[in-house]
């Protein structure tokens, strides 16, 4: 399954390698594979081609389902405050290694900098001071019709009806936002109706943590990676991405249906 119709695409290898490496990981774990070094050998080139592509989404998909993975893997609390303090630790180290190596900083660690600069509201690059302006453009619109919205794909168009002397021209371009492309297009009611199925998930996955621990863990971290990477990232018309929530669904599915049976 590809991401799109533009396999060369950064961010489609990004998203795509991302989750390779996330379900090789899964596969290990649940020890459902026959032949253990394949998949670790994959999983690791699947790490390194995500963070080669420069891609922000990549990192924020792999940091935030093996945080949540290695918080929620223990159900003794103590254990999980020590792998919190653990994370960040580690993700302390990892960003000062990524700012203090020149290729790595060239390659993903810049990004991360300008990025974090435009939210704090100083001087950015002018991807991340476009997209902002598409956040608050976006919420502009939402004002004027918050619960049905303009129509579906209709943020495009409300961009280039409103701002067609931008380089994006008449035809405008996509929110680079889940929530700001749904909430424009099809209201509160869309953003609800969508995002409904991922607080299903997330409920299911905690209501069966203590009959099976491992699946819930991998359940969660998969859905809370993708609402987190979903600031930057469009999901909704993403076929590949839709695969990636009918599987954590389809996880939820199988353990109430054992729950039900016991």
């Amino acid at each position: 399954i590809c991401g799109g119709n533009d396999l060369e695409n950064a961010n489609t290898l990004a998203f795509t390698a991302s989750f390779a490496a996330i379900f090789s990981f899964i596969l290990i774990k649940k020890r459902l594979v026959k032949n253990m070094n394949i998949y670790k050998v994959a999983f690791f080139i699947c790490i390194i081609f995500a963070v080669l592509t420069g891609s922000k989404k990549a990192l924020i998909y792999l940091f935030v389902f093996f945080a949540v993975y290695y918080i929620l893997k223990s159900a003794n609390f103590i254990k999980s405050i020590f792998n919190v303090v653990v994370i960040t630790i580690v993700f302390l180290g990892i960003c000062y290694f990524v700012l203090n190596n020149s290729f790595l900083y060239a390659i993903i660690g810049s990004r991360f900098e300008t990025m974090i600069s435009g939210f704090a509201g100083e001087s950015t690059d002018a991807s991340t001071s476009f997209r902002l302006e598409l956040i608050d453009w976006g919420l502009e619109w939402a004002q004027a019709r918050p619960v049905q919205g303009y129509g579906l794909d209709c943020f495009r168009y409300m961009l280039g009806a409103s701002h067609p002397n931008l380089w994006t021209g008449a035809e405008g371009v996509y929110a680079h936002n889940n929530y700001i492309e749904l909430l424009v297009d099809l209201g509160i009611i869309g953003v609800v109706c969508y995002y409904w199925i991922y607080l299903y998930i997330i409920y299911k996955g905690i209501k069966s943590y203590k009959s099976n621990m491992l699946q819930s863990t991998f359940t969660i971290a998969l859905i809370l990676s993708s609402a987190v990477a979903e600031y930057g990232q469009i999901s909704y018309f993403n076929p590949f991405l839709q695969c990636v929530i009918l599987i954590a669904y389809a996880l939820v599915a199988n353990m109430s249906y054992r729950n039900e049976i016991k």
